[in-house]
C-alpha cells in the first residue's frame, strides 16, 4: 500500500505541475482558496483558544479546532504549499516531473496561499468578527513568541512542523473510509500545532491579524518576514527531504530488492 500511496503522490505532482502550465489561473485560484481556509483555521483556533488562556491545555483547544483547516483544503481542492514541499519533490525525484516545475508549483502556491490568507485577514477585520484582541490576547501573545524567535530554532521547527502535515496527507491516503480520511488528517495537525512548531501558510494568517491589532516592538513587520523566511525553509526540508525523501527512497529499495530476488530465482 505504501508504494500505490508513493505512486500516487507522484502522478499528483503531474497532475499540479500540468494545471499550472495550461491554466495559470485555475491554478492560482485554488492556491489562493487553500491561504483563505487555512486563515479560516487561524480565526477559529485563537477565538477558541483565547476562550481557554488561562486553562491548562489552550494550545491544544487551539490545535484541535485548528485541524479543521486542512480537512477543508483536502475536501475543497485547494493548493497548500506545505503538502506541495512533499508531492513535487516525490515526482521530480522520480521524474514525473522537472525540477523548474517543482520550483514554480512551489513559489505560486506560496504566493498564492499569501494573498489567500490576506484576503481572509483584510475580511476578518472588516467584520470585526474578532472583537477586541489586545497584548493579552491568546493570537498576540502567539504571535510575539513566533515573531521572536531565534531564526535557527524557527527553521527547526519549520521542519518538524511539516513532517506532520505531510503526515497528515500521507496517512489518509492509504484507507478509503472517509471519517478515517478526516480523522487522520486531523491528529498531526493538532500536534503541530500545540507543539508550538512554525507552518508558514498559518503564520501568514496569525501575523497578517496580530500586525493590525496588536502592532509592538515585538511585533513587527521585519520580524514577521524573518519568520517566514525561515519558516518557510523548514517546511521545505520537512517535507521535501524528510517525508518525500524517506519514502521516495524506501520504495526504491524495495522495488530494486524486488527485481534482484525474481532474478535470483528465475
Amino acid at each position: 500500500m505504501e508504494k500505490q500511496v508513493v505512486e500516487y503522490m507522484e502522478e499528483a505532482a503531474y497532475k499540479k505541475a500540468t494545471l499550472l502550465r495550461h491554466s495559470f489561473g485555475q491554478y492560482a485560484l485554488r492556491s489562493i482558496v487553500a491561504g483563505f481556509l487555512i486563515g479560516i483555521g487561524v480565526v477559529f483556533a485563537f477565538s477558541v483558544g483565547n476562550m481557554f488562556i488561562d486553562v491548562p491545555g489552550t494550545m491544544l483547544f487551539a490545535g484541535m479546532s485548528f485541524s479543521v483547516a486542512l480537512v477543508f483544503i483536502v475536501w475543497m481542492g485547494g493548493e497548500l504549499f506545505t503538502s506541495n514541499t512533499m508531492y513535487l519533490y516525490t515526482g521530480a525525484k522520480r521524474g514525473r516531473v522537472a525540477w523548474r516545475d517543482l520550483v514554480h508549483v512551489w513559489g505560486i502556491s506560496w504566493i498564492g496561499n499569501l494573498v489567500g490568507a490576506l484576503l481572509l485577514v483584510v475580511l476578518v477585520i472588516g467584520a470585526h468578527s474578532m472583537g477586541e484582541v489586545g497584548s493579552d490576547h491568546l493570537l498576540s501573545v502567539v504571535a510575539a513568541k513566533k515573531m521572536g524567535g531565534d531564526a535557527f530554532a524557527i527553521f527547526l521547527k519549520g521542519i518538524l512542523c511539516n513532517i506532520l502535515v505531510c503526515i497528515a496527507i500521507f496517512m489518509p491516503l492509504k484507507t478509503q473510509n472517509d471519517v478515517a480520511k478526516i480523522m487522520l488528517t486531523m491528529l498531526p495537525v493538532v500536534v503541530f500545532f500545540a507543539a508550538g512548531f512554525e507552518h508558514s501558510i498559518a503564520n501568514m494568517g496569525i501575523f497578517g491579524l496580530a500586525l493590525y491589532y496588536a502592532p509592538s516592538e515585538m511585533i513587527n513587520i521585519g520580524l514577521a518576514l524573518n519568520n517566514l523566511l525561515f519558516a518557510t525553509l523548514g517546511n521545505i526540508v520537512g517535507g521535501a527531504l524528510f517525508v518525500a525523501g524517506t519514502y521516495v527512497h524506501l520504495n526504491a529499495q524495495s522495488s530494486s530488492t524486488t527485481v534482484k530476488s525474481i532474478r535470483q530465482n528465475a
